[in-house]
Parts: C-alpha cells; structure tokens; sequence
C-alpha cells in the first residue's frame, strides 16, 4: 500500500490545562514503531484578537507546550509548519 507522507497534527485543548500539541507524520499500516515527534516544528496558538504564542517542544512530554490556558467561549488557532511538509491549520 502506498501512501503520501504528511504532516499529523493533533492537540486536546481545554480550559484546565496548557495548550499542548503533538506534531508527527503519518506512517504506513506495516510500520512496526510509534510515530515520533517531529522536530523543527514552527507551532503558533492563536487567539481570536490575533494575538500569537509560539509553542516549543517539550521533549519529556514530546509535545510543543505554551503556558496558555484557553478561556471558555473563545476561538483560536494552531498553525503547525515544518520545513518537510505542507502547514496545516
């Protein structure tokens, strides 16, 4: 099976925790290992006013991590780029 790599962006956002979001790639259905974080990462939170956070990657937790907490009944953001893939939003 045949496959295009990209880029996997996934993130459980709350307003009881900091905004964390794993950045990986897809990987193909008989690949033995785990997806690993993706390094190199640009990861941007951004709120509804516009205001920008960058994330960094956490590498005890593999995640890029900003201490934000989100507020209740507002909208935001993630825009993930990486140097290998096309962004994602």
């Amino acid at each position: 099976i045949q496959y295009t790599d990209k880029l996997v962006v996934n993130a459980l956002i709350t307003t009881s925790d900091i905004v964390g979001v794993s950045v990986s790639n897809t990987y193909s259905v008989f690949d033995t290992t785990a997806p690993v974080p993706l390094m190199n990462a640009s990861v941007k939170f951004i709120d509804e006013s516009g205001n920008q956070t960058d994330l960094k990657l956490n590498l005890v937790t593999g995640k890029y991590e900003a201490n934000v907490v989100p507020m209740a009944g507002k909208k935001y953001t993630i825009n993930v780029n990486h140097p290998k893939y096309n962004s994602a939003q």
